[in-house]
């Protein structure tokens, strides 16, 4: 009888007990931001690898939640060769990702990189369906920035990223529109005037 009067419902919660707060780690929109903002450093680091390699390599990678279908299967997307190339599991968190991912946007590799929202690459040589030809692009960006201001349109897309095989930038789009640019030629720029002012940083 007495361990039935102490028993606790589910429901239910003693404050003399001791706890732990978790409920950080199960903020599914932190996790998200902080993924988006991993690969976009990512994908920046790559703008700035290209530049420095000078070999011209172009990507479209596409950040969203894609394991909501019970037949797994995500519409809009043309898989260009007969095999998908990513065949092992590999996450934004693991250190071979970036490297994976460079590998990736080389030839013979054509089309675009899928990662989910759990961080992990799903699809390689992807071709997306460009369901708005109007979406506003620069006059510098061509068919692939094209498809990827008109697929960060869809609800299950967060974000997607492009590098310019011509001029080198990333760009970052949401919901259609260009949301943050990064240009290794610019940051060049500023490393050699401040080296040449001798390495003071800007009052």
């Amino acid at each position: 009888m007495v361990e039935e009067e102490t028993k606790m419902k589910p429901d239910e919660t003693n404050p003399n007990l001791p706890s732990v707060d978790f409920t950080g780690k199960f903020n599914l929109v932190k996790l998200k931001e902080g993924r988006e903002k991993d690969l976009w450093k990512i994908v920046c680091d790559l703008s700035a690898k290209n530049y420095n390699k000078k070999k011209p390599a172009g990507l479209l990678l596409v950040f969203g939640e894609f394991d909501k279908r019970d037949d797994g299967r995500v519409y809009g997307m043309l898989q260009v060769k007969s095999q998908n190339p990513v065949d092992t599991a590999i996450f934004v968190s693991d250190k071979k990702f970036t490297d994976r991912l460079y590998e990736m946007m080389q030839p013979p590799h054509d089309g675009a990189i899928i990662i989910n929202h759990t961080g992990q690459m799903i699809g390689g040589d992807i071709m997306l369906s460009i369901e708005d030809y109007e979406v506003s692009v620069s006059d510098e960006c061509g068919t692939r920035h094209v498809a990827a201001a008109s697929f960060s349109k869809r609800k299950d897309v967060y974000a997607t990223f492009t590098i310019s095989e011509e001029t080198y930038k990333a760009r970052k789009f949401k919901d259609g529109n260009e949301d943050d640019i990064f240009d290794p030629v610019l940051l060049e720029e500023k490393k050699k005037e401040k080296e040449e002012n001798g390495g003071d940083e800007d009052e």
